[in-house]
């Protein structure tokens, strides 16, 4: 949330519950996603397991709430926080630290 308070000059303290829930739902989904790269993605009958199914549904609600937040730069022109303070795509920059901080990993951390 510290995060996303820096890179989002328009959030105000009234966010926070919806900062706090985007947050939880990174946090979930990256465990998934972590899951999901650990094992394979279907059973031995080639049915998709239900984890695949839940990170999915994770996402999507995290782009939602994203969107609540004005974290891609459509989402912020919607809301009227596109401005010479905040012209970056947020979502691509957590994504960009996201795969960062997976690189910097070695393979036994998880």
């Amino acid at each position: 949330m510290r995060k996303m308070r820096a890179l989002c000059p328009w959030l105000e303290r009234s966010d926070i519950h919806v900062m706090r829930r985007f947050a939880e739902l990174e946090l979930l989904a990256s465990a998934a996603y972590a899951q999901l790269r650990a094992r394979p993605v279907a059973d031995d009958e080639g049915r998709s397991r239900r984890l695949l199914d839940d990170y999915r549904r994770l996402v999507a609600l995290q782009i939602v709430v994203a969107r609540e937040l004005g974290l891609s730069p459509a989402a912020r022109q919607a809301i009227g926080a596109n401005s010479a303070n905040a012209p970056r795509d947020i979502v691509a920059e957590f994504a960009a630290d996201e795969m960062k901080e997976r690189r910097a990993k070695k393979p036994g951390d998880e």
